[in-house]
């Protein structure tokens, strides 16, 4: 009977060891499933950090996109208003520049009339004092 005690009281303790083991056996995966979900938790964190960093680069690369764009097309849009304002500005000092000529031409006209007038008066003076002068001998 103390040998049927004693291999009973062994086999409690070897079940009892084997509950304790298994224990902690199953404490070991828990702990190993526990850090296996940290690590995949921290994969998951680091992706979603690189995916944020690459959507904001691709985000500040399309901004600065954007923004050279509208800056050529103001820098387009002044350079048709300067362009168009020196074609205006050409076009008044050439229409300026005709209505001087006219003027210029005017007055030389009239320069002209006046000694082309003053040469027909001194020959019809002389012619009338030449004729005058050819009435008093005939």
């Amino acid at each position: 009977m103390i040998v049927d005690q004693a291999r009973a009281q062994r086999d409690i303790e070897i079940k009892k060891r084997e509950n304790i083991l298994l224990e902690k056996l199953q404490q070991q995966s828990k702990q190993e499933n526990e850090i296996a979900y940290e690590v995949w938790r921290a994969i998951q964190c680091k992706d979603v950090i690189i995916e944020n960093r690459t959507l904001r680069n691709e985000e500040y690369r399309r901004k600065k996109e954007d923004q050279t764009f509208l800056a050529q097309a103001k820098e387009e849009h002044l350079l048709q208003q300067i362009v168009a304002e020196n074609q205006r500005d050409f076009e008044q000092k050439l229409f300026r520049q005709r209505e001087l000529n006219i003027h210029q031409l005017s007055e030389n006209r009239l320069n002209n009339f006046k000694t082309c007038s003053d040469v027909f008066n001194y020959i019809f003076e002389v012619a009338e004092v030449l004729l005058n002068f050819l009435c008093l001998f005939y």
